[in-house]
Protein backbone atom coordinates (compact mmCIF):
# COMPACT_ATOMS: atom_id res chain seq x y z
CA UNK A 1 0.00 0.00 0.00
CA UNK A 2 1.56 3.35 -0.89
CA UNK A 3 1.85 6.32 1.49
CA UNK A 4 -0.94 8.29 -0.43
CA UNK A 5 -3.53 5.83 -0.22
CA UNK A 6 -2.85 4.82 3.62
CA UNK A 7 -3.00 8.49 4.57
CA UNK A 8 -6.27 8.50 2.54
CA UNK A 9 -7.78 5.07 4.51
CA UNK A 10 -6.18 6.90 7.70
CA UNK A 11 -8.52 10.54 7.03
CA UNK A 12 -11.36 7.76 6.39
CA UNK A 13 -10.91 5.92 9.27
CA UNK A 14 -11.29 8.84 11.25
CA UNK A 15 -14.18 10.85 9.54
CA UNK A 16 -16.18 7.65 9.96
CA UNK A 17 -15.01 7.22 13.80
CA UNK A 18 -16.26 10.59 14.43
CA UNK A 19 -18.95 10.58 12.32
CA UNK A 20 -20.86 7.45 13.81
CA UNK A 21 -20.44 7.81 17.62
CA UNK A 22 -22.65 9.63 19.49
CA UNK A 23 -23.28 13.58 19.13
CA UNK A 24 -25.76 16.23 19.02
CA UNK A 25 -26.39 15.86 16.03
CA UNK A 26 -26.71 12.50 15.92
CA UNK A 27 -29.13 12.30 18.74
CA UNK A 28 -30.99 14.72 17.21
CA UNK A 29 -31.10 12.86 13.76
CA UNK A 30 -32.25 9.60 15.82
CA UNK A 31 -35.08 11.61 17.28
CA UNK A 32 -35.95 12.80 14.19
CA UNK A 33 -35.58 9.39 12.30
CA UNK A 34 -38.47 8.18 15.42
CA UNK A 35 -40.63 11.16 14.76
CA UNK A 36 -40.74 12.04 11.19
CA UNK A 37 -39.14 9.08 8.99
CA UNK A 38 -35.80 8.57 7.31
CA UNK A 39 -37.40 10.70 4.10
CA UNK A 40 -38.42 13.47 6.44
CA UNK A 41 -35.31 13.75 8.09
CA UNK A 42 -33.16 14.04 4.77
CA UNK A 43 -32.46 17.70 4.62
CA UNK A 44 -31.74 18.14 8.40
CA UNK A 45 -28.82 14.92 7.33
CA UNK A 46 -28.19 17.25 4.19
CA UNK A 47 -27.86 20.62 6.26
CA UNK A 48 -25.99 18.80 8.80
CA UNK A 49 -23.34 17.47 6.17
CA UNK A 50 -22.76 20.51 4.36
CA UNK A 51 -22.41 23.02 7.12
CA UNK A 52 -19.81 20.31 8.70
CA UNK A 53 -17.74 20.03 5.57
CA UNK A 54 -18.21 24.07 4.75
CA UNK A 55 -16.60 24.36 8.33
CA UNK A 56 -13.99 22.19 7.93
CA UNK A 57 -12.31 23.92 4.91
CA UNK A 58 -13.27 27.20 6.22
CA UNK A 59 -10.87 25.82 9.38
CA UNK A 60 -8.34 24.77 6.95
CA UNK A 61 -8.45 27.66 4.58
CA UNK A 62 -6.99 29.84 7.93
CA UNK A 63 -10.19 30.16 9.83
CA UNK A 64 -8.61 27.60 12.33
CA UNK A 65 -5.23 29.81 12.89
CA UNK A 66 -7.49 32.65 13.55
CA UNK A 67 -9.77 31.00 15.99
CA UNK A 68 -6.77 29.45 17.88
CA UNK A 69 -5.09 33.15 18.02
CA UNK A 70 -8.43 34.50 19.88
CA UNK A 71 -9.85 32.60 22.71
CA UNK A 72 -12.82 34.80 23.32
CA UNK A 73 -13.87 33.14 20.37
CA UNK A 74 -13.89 29.39 21.00
CA UNK A 75 -15.44 30.21 24.30
CA UNK A 76 -18.51 32.57 22.96
CA UNK A 77 -18.98 29.20 19.98
CA UNK A 78 -19.14 27.25 23.02
CA UNK A 79 -21.88 29.15 24.74
CA UNK A 80 -24.29 29.73 21.91
CA UNK A 81 -23.75 26.01 21.20
CA UNK A 82 -24.62 25.01 24.82
CA UNK A 83 -27.61 27.10 25.08
CA UNK A 84 -28.80 25.98 21.38
CA UNK A 85 -28.30 22.59 22.30
CA UNK A 86 -30.02 22.47 25.62
CA UNK A 87 -33.07 23.97 23.54
CA UNK A 88 -32.62 21.09 21.52
CA UNK A 89 -32.46 18.77 24.28
CA UNK A 90 -36.03 20.08 25.87
CA UNK A 91 -37.27 19.70 22.09
CA UNK A 92 -36.36 16.14 22.18
CA UNK A 93 -37.63 15.45 26.14
CA UNK A 94 -41.05 17.09 25.04
CA UNK A 95 -42.00 15.53 21.87
CA UNK A 96 -44.02 12.97 23.37
CA UNK A 97 -44.34 9.25 21.94
CA UNK A 98 -45.08 10.55 18.01
CA UNK A 99 -44.03 7.77 15.59
CA UNK A 100 -43.11 8.26 11.98
CA UNK A 101 -46.16 7.91 9.94
CA UNK A 102 -48.28 10.34 12.91
CA UNK A 103 -49.48 14.09 12.83
CA UNK A 104 -47.35 16.22 14.32
CA UNK A 105 -47.87 19.42 15.90
CA UNK A 106 -44.70 20.77 14.33
CA UNK A 107 -42.75 20.14 11.21
CA UNK A 108 -39.70 17.89 10.92
CA UNK A 109 -36.39 19.76 11.36
CA UNK A 110 -35.42 20.84 8.19
CA UNK A 111 -31.85 21.89 5.96
CA UNK A 112 -31.49 25.37 7.93
CA UNK A 113 -31.48 23.33 11.58
CA UNK A 114 -29.42 20.44 10.54
CA UNK A 115 -26.84 23.43 9.58
CA UNK A 116 -27.73 25.14 12.97
CA UNK A 117 -27.34 22.24 14.98
CA UNK A 118 -23.52 21.47 13.12
CA UNK A 119 -22.11 25.18 13.46
CA UNK A 120 -23.62 25.13 17.28
CA UNK A 121 -22.29 21.56 17.87
CA UNK A 122 -18.63 22.33 19.80
CA UNK A 123 -17.45 18.40 18.66
CA UNK A 124 -17.93 19.29 14.83
CA UNK A 125 -15.11 22.45 15.70
CA UNK A 126 -13.34 20.15 17.60
CA UNK A 127 -12.79 17.49 15.33
CA UNK A 128 -12.70 19.85 11.97
CA UNK A 129 -9.62 21.50 14.19
CA UNK A 130 -8.37 17.91 15.09
CA UNK A 131 -8.80 16.85 11.47
CA UNK A 132 -6.39 20.06 9.80
CA UNK A 133 -4.01 19.74 12.35
CA UNK A 134 -3.53 16.20 11.90
CA UNK A 135 -4.25 15.11 8.26
CA UNK A 136 -3.85 18.14 6.08
CA UNK A 137 -1.38 20.93 7.43
CA UNK A 138 1.75 18.44 7.32
CA UNK A 139 0.63 17.20 3.72
CA UNK A 140 1.42 18.78 0.85
CA UNK A 141 -0.06 19.89 -1.67
CA UNK A 142 -2.25 21.42 1.26
CA UNK A 143 -5.51 22.50 -1.02
CA UNK A 144 -5.47 19.35 -2.63
CA UNK A 145 -5.01 17.09 0.53
CA UNK A 146 -7.81 19.08 2.35
CA UNK A 147 -10.21 18.78 -0.48
CA UNK A 148 -10.24 15.19 -0.61
CA UNK A 149 -10.61 15.19 3.22
CA UNK A 150 -13.62 17.44 2.57
CA UNK A 151 -15.21 14.74 0.08
CA UNK A 152 -14.38 12.31 2.21
CA UNK A 153 -15.85 13.31 5.34
CA UNK A 154 -18.83 14.36 3.41
CA UNK A 155 -19.54 10.80 2.01
CA UNK A 156 -19.09 8.98 5.10
CA UNK A 157 -20.84 11.68 7.18
CA UNK A 158 -24.17 11.37 5.59
CA UNK A 159 -24.20 8.00 5.58
CA UNK A 160 -23.20 7.56 9.23
CA UNK A 161 -26.22 10.35 10.04
CA UNK A 162 -28.76 8.57 7.31
CA UNK A 163 -27.91 5.33 9.35
CA UNK A 164 -29.03 7.11 12.68
CA UNK A 165 -32.35 8.47 11.45
CA UNK A 166 -32.46 5.08 10.36
CA UNK A 167 -32.17 3.83 13.71
CA UNK A 168 -34.66 6.28 15.01
CA UNK A 169 -37.14 4.74 12.07
CA UNK A 170 -36.82 1.56 13.07
CA UNK A 171 -37.43 2.48 16.93
CA UNK A 172 -40.91 3.91 15.80
CA UNK A 173 -42.29 1.14 15.33
CA UNK A 174 -42.10 -0.26 19.38
CA UNK A 175 -44.62 0.66 21.45
CA UNK A 176 -45.38 4.35 22.54
CA UNK A 177 -44.02 3.83 25.90
CA UNK A 178 -40.71 2.87 24.54
CA UNK A 179 -40.50 5.78 21.97
CA UNK A 180 -41.26 8.03 25.11
CA UNK A 181 -38.46 6.39 26.75
CA UNK A 182 -36.15 6.94 23.97
CA UNK A 183 -37.03 10.83 23.67
CA UNK A 184 -35.83 10.76 28.01
CA UNK A 185 -33.09 8.56 27.50
CA UNK A 186 -31.78 10.75 23.55
CA UNK A 187 -32.51 14.26 26.01
CA UNK A 188 -30.80 13.68 28.49
CA UNK A 189 -27.72 12.24 26.73
CA UNK A 190 -27.68 15.12 24.66
CA UNK A 191 -27.53 16.94 27.67
CA UNK A 192 -24.31 15.05 29.53
CA UNK A 193 -22.37 15.63 26.03
CA UNK A 194 -22.87 19.03 26.38
CA UNK A 195 -21.52 18.65 29.98
CA UNK A 196 -18.57 16.49 28.65
CA UNK A 197 -17.51 19.75 26.04
CA UNK A 198 -17.34 21.95 29.22
CA UNK A 199 -14.68 19.46 30.76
Amino acid sequence: MNEQLLHITSMAFFALVTSITPGPVNIVLAMSGAQFGIRKSQLYILGATIAFTGLLLCLGMGLGAVISAYPVITNSIKIVGTAYLFYLAYRIISSGNNYAHDHHDSPPLGFIDGALTQLANPKAWSVSLSANSIYVVAHEPVIVTLMTFAILFFVICYGSLWLWAAFGSRVALLPPAYVGALHWILGICLILSIGLMWL
